[in-house]
């Protein structure tokens, strides 16, 4: 690895090309070396920490010092804690690893020839020390709160930006059905309120406020991707079925149990329009 005195000239080396330059890409990340399992002695890959490698914070904020804006291109082949490099980027195309066209693509989209639309399939933590991190945690596990930084992740499961923005509205939930037999649709409209052509990923979370086991804080059960004209609305609608919203319950049973079920429908796992309808006991039930 290079020495933070060898990467000192590097640093100022970027830094003076930042200066005579109207916007800085920066790849940064990691790759297959810092990023792999570890196989005994010789197959060393493993790391105790999930922050960017060597002086890339370093280099960031030297960077930001700059004035210039800064664009992160961010490669890596697992989740990373990139505060830093948050804080210190004006955008981040989050790129993970990609194909053998992949720069194409990065290129693509930083020049605006392609409109980004991808969500996050995980969830980004603020450090190692939030781990595990994932949505659907027990909600118990929100509760608790950290002295120097926020509970919250730093991005969570779900999200993503675009060139355009999207609005939602008129959620509504119709067809409130039974636990014996859920039969439930939830309908909503999302409008693109930019000034340019489109696709968003609409979302459907659920959660089971009480069960006869403890239940996810929320569970995805639906998405869409959507393509919309700048000014434009569409009018969409989810199932919820009774295999959606079952689960293993206290005698080994897979089913859906009577209760109160809340619905939000957005953008992530945790923007979006909230609901919520009771599912009762069926005929069959009682």
């Amino acid at each position: 690895m290079v020495t933070p005195e060898e990467d000192a000239p590097l640093i100022q080396a970027a830094v003076a090309l930042a200066e005579k330059s109207d916007v800085v890409i920066a790849f940064l990340g990691g790759n297959e070396y810092t990023a792999k399992e570890a196989y005994f002695n010789s197959g060393i890959g493993d790391r105790d920490s999930i922050d960017p490698v060597g002086q890339q914070n370093e280099l960031m904020q030297a960077l930001k010092a700059t004035g210039v804006p800064v664009v992160l291109a961010l490669k890596h082949r697992r989740t990373l804690s990139f505060v830093t490099l948050d804080a210190c980027a004006s955008a981040i195309l989050d790129c993970w690893e990609l194909s053998e066209r992949g720069h194409e693509a990065i290129a693509q989209i930083l020049f605006g020839q392609v409109n980004p639309s991808g969500k996050l399939p995980v969830t980004v933590p603020r450090s190692v020390g939030q781990l595990p991190a994932y949505y659907s945690q027990k909600n118990i596990n929100f509760k608790k709160g950290y002295l120097f930084t926020k509970s919250t992740p730093l991005y969570p499961f779900g999200f993503g930006l675009s060139y355009t923005r999207f609005a939602y509205g008129n959620l509504k939930i119709e067809n409130w059905g039974s636990a014996r037999d859920v039969d439930v649709t939830v309908c909503f409209d999302v409008t693109n309120t930019g000034d340019r052509a489109g696709k968003e990923v609409c979302q459907l979370y659920v959660r089971d406020v009480i069960g006869s086991v403890t239940r996810p804080a929320k569970e995805l059960k639906d998405f869409v991707k959507v393509e919309l004209k700048p000014g434009e609305t569409r009018a969409l609608r989810f199932k919820l079925t009774t295999d959606k919203l079952a689960f293993t319950g206290m005698d080994m049973k897979w089913t859906a149990e009577p209760g109160d079920i809340e619905v939000l429908v957005g953008g992530s796992s945790q923007e979006g329009l909230k609901g919520s309808f009771r599912l009762t006991l069926g005929p069959s039930d009682k």
